[in-house]
């Protein structure tokens, strides 16, 4: 069995991060731009970064926090993998995201896969509070994969990592083939397997079916 672990913001949608996402719907993206060089300056960790972040949500509704969520368009040409999916029976496929867990619920109805990691939010009386349930480490990604197939008992025969940005570098180490797909200039060549600087699904599904 092959195991696909895919992640989300930027390489199944062209939005290349939820967070800044909803940020930008309610004229928040200072804030996020602020937060940002914070963290990658190490004045904050990525656990303060991500309560700075979600306390600008305390009190909103789930609901149009969640139809928000359902605005981020697949990247186009999403069909492609999603016929490639129904090809493989008998693979995993999961999405592995440090954006919102919503988006990869929608990737498990809208698109097939089985499963997905994300942050999960705490929901009381229908409204944000503020506070996640879970999420994963900005370099955890490989770890949280990982114990998720440990968890689960999955044995696979190769595991195979489809990312596009910074945070996705420790899920390549973790994979039997990596592969940088429409990467952002933080992603190098060196990061992994296979480079596929193309935006295009078609493109990354025609190599997928090469491995």
């Amino acid at each position: 069995m092959y195991v696909f672990a895919f992640d989300i913001d930027g390489t199944l949608t062209p939005v290349r991060s939820s967070w800044w996402y909803v940020k930008m719907v309610f004229g928040l993206e200072e804030r996020f731009k602020n937060y940002a060089e914070y963290f990658f300056s190490g004045l904050i960790s990525y656990e303060e970064w991500v309560f700075l972040e979600l306390r600008l949500f305390k009190g909103l509704s789930f609901e149009i926090f969640n139809t928000i969520i359902r605005s981020i368009p697949w990247r186009q040409g999403v069909e492609e993998l999603v016929n490639f999916r129904r090809t493989r029976v008998g693979d995993l496929f999961i999405a592995v995201t440090g954006g919102f867990g919503l988006l990869g619920e929608r990737a498990v109805k809208e698109l097939g896969f089985d499963d997905y990691i994300g942050v999960e939010l705490k929901i009381v009386d229908g409204k944000l509070t503020g506070y996640p349930i879970s999420y994963i480490d900005f370099h955890g990604k490989g770890t949280a994969l990982l114990d998720y197939l440990d968890q689960k008992g999955v044995r696979f025969d190769k595991l195979i990592c489809i990312g596009d940005n910074v945070n996705d570098v420790d899920m390549f180490r973790c994979c039997d083939i990596s592969i940088a797909f429409c990467p952002s200039r933080y992603v190098k060549k060196s990061d992994v397997d296979i480079y596929i600087p193309s935006c295009s699904i078609k493109k990354l599904v025609e190599v997928l079916k090469t491995l």
